[in-house]
C-alpha cells in the first residue's frame, strides 16, 4: 500500500477523518475503493445469490396473485431473463479482471437495480395487479441496492428518491389508487427507506474513518521503522568502535589493568552485546507493525 499521508497534510488528514462528507481527495479515494473492493466482494457475490432467491420467490408469490394469460410474461422476464443475467454476474466476480475493476463491479450493480426496477415496473401495469404487489417489490429491490457496500451512497440516494417520486405517480396513474392509500404506502417506503438510507450512510462513514485510522497506523508505524533503523544504525557503529577498543585494550599486553578495569570492560561488552540484541528487536517489531 503506497504511503499517502505525511506531517505535511496532517491537518488535512484530522479533517478527513471527521468529516461527514463521504468522499475523500481524488488519491485516498482511488486507494480507499480499491481497498473497499476487496473487503467487499464476498458479500457483494452473497447479495447477487440474495438477489436471485428473491427475484425466484417474485415468481413464486405471482402465481398466487396474477391472472393465468399474465402469468406467462411474469415467467419469462424472472426466469428467462433476469436470473440467468444474475448467474452471468454471479460468474464474472470469479473473474480477475472483473472483480478487481471496482466500475465493471458497481456498473454490474446499477445495471442490475435498473433492469429489474425497470421490469418490475413493466410487470405492475397490469390491472390486475394488487395495489401493494408494486410497493412490496420495490422496497425489496431498493433494500436489496442499498445493502451494496461497494455502491456509491449518492447513488443509493438518488436510486430511493426516485422511487420515492415514482411509487405515487404509479399508484395514481395506473393502479387508480384512493389517496389514502397513496398517503399510507408513501410513508410506510419513506420510514423504511430512512432507516435503510441511514444504516447505509453509517456503514459508509465508519468504514472511511477505519480506513483513514488504518493510514495513520501505517504511517506512524513507517516513520516509527524510519527512525528505528537510523538510531539501530548509528548507535550499532558506535558500539562496535567501544567494543572493538574495549577488546585491544584488554588483549595490549604492554598495559597492565586492574581486575576492576577488567571487569568493567567486561562488563561494557556485556551491555553492549544485551543493547545490539535489543536493537535488533526493536527492527523486527518496526517491520511488524508494516506487515
Amino acid at each position: 500500500m503506497s504511503s499517502t499521508l505525511n506531517p505535511v497534510n496532517s491537518v488535512i488528514f484530522s479533517k478527513e477523518l471527521t468529516s461527514k462528507k463521504l468522499r475523500f481527495n481524488s488519491e485516498l479515494e482511488k486507494e480507499y475503493r480499491s481497498s473497499n473492493l476487496v473487503l467487499s466482494l464476498d458479500l457483494f457475490r452473497y447479495l447477487a445469490v440474495l438477489g436471485m432467491i428473491f427475484y425466484g420467490g417474485f415468481y413464486i408469490a405471482d402465481c398466487f396473485v396474477i391472472q393465468a394469460d399474465r402469468l406467462i410474461v411474469h415467467q419469462i422476464v424472472r426466469l428467462m431473463i433476469v436470473i440467468p443475467l444474475s448467474v452471468v454476474v454471479l460468474g464474472l466476480s470469479y473473474k480477475k479482471f472483473f472483480y478487481t475493476n471496482d466500475f465493471l463491479i458497481e456498473f454490474s450493480v446499477i445495471g442490475s437495480l435498473l433492469i429489474g426496477q425497470g421490469f418490475h415496473i413493466f410487470l405492475s401495469l397490469s390491472e390486475s395487479i394488487p395495489g401493494y404487489y408494486y410497493l412490496a417489490v420495490t422496497i425489496m429491490i431498493v433494500l436489496w441496492g442499498n445493502s451494496f457496500p461497494i455502491l456509491r451512497f449518492s447513488f443509493k440516494l438518488v436510486f430511493t428518491l426516485t422511487n420515492m417520486v415514482l411509487l405515487p405517480m404509479f399508484l395514481y396513474y395506473f393502479i387508480h389508487s384512493e389517496w389514502s392509500v397513496i398517503v399510507f404506502q408513501l410513508i410506510f417506503y419513506i420510514a423504511l427507506s430512512k432507516v435503510s438510507l441511514g444504516t447505509a450512510y453509517l456503514s459508509e462513514q465508519s468504514k472511511r474513518n477505519n480506513f483513514l485510522k488504518a493510514q495513520r497506523l501505517t504511517e506512524n508505524a513507517r516513520a516509527f521503522t524510519k527512525v528505528a533503523n537510523m538510531t539501530a544504525h548509528e548507535l550499532q557503529t558506535s558500539m562496535r568502535i567501544i567494543n572493538g577498543l574495549s577488546y585491544i585494550v584488554k588483549k595490549d599486553e604492554k598495559h597492565t589493568l586492574s581486575q576492576k578495569t577488567l571487569g568493567n570492560l567486561d562488563l561494557i561488552q556485556e551491555h553492549i552485546l544485551l543493547l545490539n540484541s535489543n536493537l535488533k528487536d526493536l527492527k523486527d517489531h518496526a517491520v511488524d507493525s508494516i506487515n
